[in-house]
């Protein structure tokens, strides 16, 4: 069934700088150009565009957000993208880091099945969340194995990709090629022994894809 610009709806949740002092300038920059981005590459191919930035950030207004998107009889597909901290089974929202094994209760409550379609996170060990966003209802579910350091290349690559129509497997190994993935890894890894940084041994941005890998934006899955 195909679904049109004004029958989607993308959520975008982004939080980074809850942060020491010392960090504040690096996810500043990332966080501000995620957002840009998403913005710049999604705005356009969705009737709604809704973003859920710093204080609002919360798990509680992601609930009530794709409550609100999903009541309107005229979407028929939510896509959400996630750029939070992650780790293991735990979603770093703003004011509290929550075990995702909470979310699958919170969204299937909303009985939005079939309407929730893709969730793209830049989180670090997003893939240990894509089953508990697949139980949420979610049609498909992308993310890193461990700590994620490829977002800058791969996210722009991957949201042109699927929004020119890709399917999201195809747009998915293009955005992340081994070259750039393991580029990235690799600086990452120099820079964290560099500076005696615990994660140096948690680096693998390899993402996961659980669901519909044949998804495209034009249609429900």
């Amino acid at each position: 069934m195909s679904v049109t610009k004004n029958e989607r709806a993308v959520v975008v949740i982004s939080d980074l700088t809850e942060l020491p002092p010392e960090k504040d300038q690096l996810y500043t920059f990332i966080e501000s150009a995620g957002r840009v981005v998403c913005e710049t590459l999604l705005k356009n191919d969705y009737a709604d565009y809704v973003t859920l930035y710093d204080a609002s950030a919360t798990k509680a207004n992601l609930i009530q957000t794709l409550q609100a998107i999903g009541a309107k009889a005229t979407i028929k597909a939510i896509d959400l993208i996630v750029m939070l901290h992650g780790s293991t089974n735990r979603l770093g929202f703003k004011g509290g880091n929550f075990n995702t094994a909470t979310l699958p209760t919170d969204i299937a409550a909303l009985n939005l099945r079939g309407k929730l379609r893709l969730v793209y996170s830049t989180a670090c060990f997003g893939s240990s969340h894509n089953d508990d966003l697949r139980n949420a209802e979610f049609n498909t579910s992308i993310g890193a194995r461990k700590v994620n350091t490829n977002g800058a290349v791969e996210l722009p690559v991957i949201l042109q990709l699927w929004t020119a129509g890709q399917k999201i497997k195809d747009a998915l190994a293009v955005g992340e090629n081994p070259l750039t993935r393991d580029t990235a890894d690799a600086a990452a890894r120099l820079f964290a022994d560099f500076n005696n940084l615990s994660y140096k041994n948690e680096i693998d941005s390899d993402k996961v894809l659980v669901g519909n890998g044949q998804l495209r934006i034009s249609s429900n899955g």
